[in-house]
């Protein structure tokens, strides 16, 4: 779907590391990331159901 050829793509820049916890409650499992406040992020979460759409 994209117009650039996967060869092109730079792959550091497909990688993120960062520091985290992984926190588990009954079926819940969450990521804690250590550098950044808790929180829910609207915008992110808008952003990712739109890029599931755009997958279908």
């Amino acid at each position: 779907m994209l117009t650039i050829d996967p060869d092109a793509l730079n792959e550091e820049a497909l990688c993120i590391t960062s520091v985290f916890q992984i926190r588990k409650r009954g079926v819940e499992t969450k990521l804690i990331l250590a550098d950044l406040p808790s929180g829910q992020d609207d915008k992110l979460i808008r952003n990712i159901a739109k890029a599931h759409s755009w997958f279908k």
